[in-house]
């Protein structure tokens, strides 16, 4: 499964825009780009708009990539209380 920010950065490579200039066209900040680019955010409505401004393609496209890794991420799920917990570590404590 490809992260979401590997294809970001595939459009971005292609892209004419830097990566502030696309900062800009979202309306976020530079920082917001970079952590997009390095998968340490989600793709959220906002920012799936943001995109499909600077890339040309829907926001759906941005947020079906978001939701198809979070589905197959086994790595977290959420406990009762809502909280992500670590798979592997907290798993047992689930059932």
């Amino acid at each position: 499964m490809i992260r979401p920010s590997e294809n970001l950065r595939d459009y971005r490579d292609s892209s004419p825009h830097t990566q502030k200039e696309i900062a800009e066209i979202m309306g976020v900040t530079p920082k917001t780009v970079s952590l997009l680019m390095n998968g340490k955010c989600r793709i959220t409505v906002r920012l799936a708009k943001g995109l499909e401004v600077v890339f040309k393609r829907p926001a759906h496209f941005w947020l079906n990539l978001q939701q198809n890794w979070d589905l197959g991420d086994k790595s977290e799920v959420s406990g009762d209380d809502g909280r992500l917990i670590s798979y592997k570590k907290d798993i047992q404590g689930l059932g």
